[in-house]
């Protein structure tokens, strides 16, 4: 196994066929290294997450259709460009995005592989100036140096690796300031028993990132896209809808389909300050 960054020194002559399979930033980049290997070689590519060859994220250019179906498109063009008859199809898999490009056979013969070269780094220098990169190919390569692979290891950010006793501080400090919106519901129990409950207000999450210490936020940025995020996580506390959040309401078991009680400890009935709304025989959660 070894990065692939596109230069002379990651041609293939002596391939009949390369694959992308959901290559991501390398997907443009599988029909030129596989024009530029050999006249006899051909391709199967099989996009998913649309990039540019400078390996940044590709703007849709067609607000008519999707971003998908734009960026197939886009790959199109690029096989075109670069001299394959080419064949667009279906695969029978469970994927949403399942359209693949089988490049199988070159329009020009190899007498014209110097125009289709200089053919396609033209193309390739149109994208860098669309994109606002400065292209500098050197003369050996003559491929796009800003090009940079994805790290080895990517980090991690969407809360798992934030530390346990931030996350409870920072669940604990936004129940808190939702709780001081006081708003009383009520609820009544199998057995007839009314009881009356603090379900909290409704803030907008700038609102409640205000409201909470620089430092904690500061820590959980390092690991995420923010507080939403967080609180997206913790569905059976939290309700995030349309950039508010509020307490969720807690469950009755009998409202549950499938699978039947849960088996996760009600965050409620250990930490709101009039406990779960539900008895433990019909809350939806374990009362421990």
């Amino acid at each position: 196994v070894r990065t692939i960054t596109p230069c002379a020194s990651s041609l293939f002559p002596q391939a009949d066929w390369l694959i992308g399979n959901h290559s991501d930033e390398l997907t443009p980049w599988i029909p030129v290294i596989a024009a530029r290997s050999s006249p006899s070689c051909r391709f199967f590519l099989l996009p998913c997450c649309a990039y540019e060859f400078d390996g940044s994220k590709y703007q849709r250019e067609d607000s008519s259709c999707s971003l998908y179906s734009d960026y197939m498109s886009y790959v199109l063009s690029v096989c075109e460009v670069c001299g394959f008859t080419t064949s667009v199809d279906r695969l029978r898999i469970p994927s949403t995005k399942r359209t693949c490009f089988i490049g199988y056979e070159r329009r020009h013969d190899a007498g014209r592989a110097e125009e289709t070269d200089r053919t396609i780094q033209e193309f390739i220098d149109s994208r860098g100036s669309k994109n606002k990169v400065r292209n500098v190919p050197t003369s050996s390569e003559g491929y796009w140096s800003e090009f940079k692979p994805r790290e080895g290891k990517e980090v991690v950010r969407n809360c798992t690796q934030l530390d346990k006793s931030l996350l409870e501080d920072i669940v604990s400090l936004v129940s808190r300031i939702l709780l001081n919106k006081r708003r009383n519901i009520s609820a009544t129990s199998i057995d007839g028993e009314e009881r009356v409950w603090n379900a909290g207000g409704c803030l907008m999450l700038n609102e409640v990132a205000q409201a909470l210490p620089r430092e904690k936020l500061k820590h959980l940025k390092k690991q995420c896209s923010g507080l939403q995020t967080l609180l997206r996580n913790h569905p059976w506390v939290f309700k995030v809808e349309q950039g508010a959040v509020q307490l969720r309401v807690p469950k009755r078991r009998s409202d549950l389909t499938g699978t039947g009680c849960r088996t996760k400890p009600c965050w409620f009935h250990g930490n709101h300050p009039d406990g779960c709304l539900l008895p433990g025989d019909e809350c939806a959660y374990q009362h421990l």
